[in-house]
């Protein structure tokens, strides 16, 4: 704003104070962050289709309280026990309605007393499962509906931000405005002040002269005393409308530049309202083309339009098909004492771990297959 500043003075041409407005203004820059709630929201509409990676372990030691007063005094007759599961697990759902799973699931267990042939016991497990919606919520564009309705709010925010910023900016320029015709006025209550000033002066002759009957005067000097009254009013008015001025390009904002006089630049002749040429059908229809407030209703009808397809969808039966694939393995401290009923058979222990777990999984030896169907038909909807 102090490049504007010249000789003391604030020089504003209509171009520069308006770029003025746009820069510094409060209600303009409130405008133009309005946006972001919409956009945020079209960017939230987007995390439903991205993937989600969850991980989970816990453990618990446990001591089984005894059931006989002969359990209890027998130390080495209570059990003790040990579980740690885990599991990772990555999902998403696309756009079409799909939903597809990958598991990675395993524990590992131990037990005093146990009869386990795996004593400790790790077992894990790989699962891929999907869901796909066969009637309510299938196809892309049921599923993108409330991120085409999100877009249109970002459009119909856009034209509310364009009619606001239009309303402010009109505003703005009539404040320009309103300074100069404030200041043409208090030109002609000075020139009107001048003219009574004189006329008293010629009374005041006459009346020394003798051409005039001392009543006479009291007309002169009441129209001085009037205009005046209107030189006062005129330069209230300016201060006024030049303080309304300095609002809208926020120079109230800075004691420097808030002291500085104003010089508008722009002339009151604009020149023969004849000469410029004028379509009016042709304003009148990009007028109808590019108003906020008809571009508005436009896109309302979108949104409800949209309203009209998700309500379809949603009486729709919600039908759907699941199905898994799942590899299990086990593995662990392999004791063969427990492996018949009475103990017979030499006893050893065989080491191992969750390699041999592992290595069954990925040999997809121990597979299982699920696949089910689910409706849901709500009796009373309301």
């Amino acid at each position: 704003m102090k490049d504007f500043v010249a000789d003391g003075k604030l020089e504003l041409s209509l171009k520069n104070y308006l770029a003025l407005v746009m820069a510094n203004n409060t209600d303009v820059q409130l405008q133009l962050i309005s946006l972001e709630i919409p956009k945020a929201s079209i960017l939230q509409q987007y995390g439903a289709w991205d993937p989600k990676a969850t991980a989970q372990f816990s453990t618990t030691r446990a001591t089984t309280i005894p059931t006989n007063a002969t359990t209890a005094q027998n130390a080495a007759s209570l059990t003790k026990s040990l579980a740690q599961p885990y599991s990772l697990q990555y999902t998403q759902t696309l756009p079409e309605g799909l939903q597809y799973t990958a598991q990675f699931a395993g524990a590992k267990t131990s037990q005093t007393n146990s009869f386990n042939n795996y004593n400790p016991a790790l077992t894990a497990n790989l699962r891929v499962s999907v869901t796909q919606p066969l009637l309510q919520n299938r196809g892309s564009y049921v599923n993108r509906i409330p991120l085409m309705v999100a877009q249109v709010g970002l459009k119909m925010s856009e034209s509310q931000q364009a009619q606001q910023l239009l309303t402010l900016i009109n505003t703005a320029e009539t404040a320009y405005w309103n300074v100069i015709s404030a200041r043409e006025n208090l030109k002609v209550a000075d020139s009107g002040r001048t003219n009574a000033d004189e006329f008293l002066k010629y009374m005041q002759k006459q009346l020394d002269l003798g051409a005039l009957s001392p009543l006479d005067i009291y007309n002169p000097q009441q129209s001085l005393a009037a205009a005046d009254l209107t030189v006062s009013q005129a330069k209230f008015n300016l201060v006024q409308a030049e303080d309304a001025l300095r609002h809208q390009m926020g120079a109230d904002l800075d004691p420097e530049i808030r002291q500085l006089p104003i010089n508008l630049t722009e002339g009151v002749d604009l020149g023969p309202a004849d000469s410029i040429a004028v379509d009016a059908e042709r304003e009148v229809s990009k007028a109808v083309m590019n108003h906020p407030a008809i571009l508005q209703a436009l896109e309302k009808l979108d949104s409800d339009d949209l309203g009209i397809q998700s309500a379809k969808n949603g009486l729709l039966p919600n039908l759907s098909l699941s199905m898994y694939y799942q590899a299990n393995g086990t593995g662990g401290v392999y004791d063969s004492a427990h492996s018949t009923l009475l103990g017979g058979g030499p006893a050893s222990i065989i080491p191992g771990g969750i390699g041999d777990a592992l290595g069954q999984m990925f040999g997809f030896g121990y597979p299982t297959y699920f696949a089910s169907l689910n409706l849901t038909l709500p009796i009373r909807n309301r």
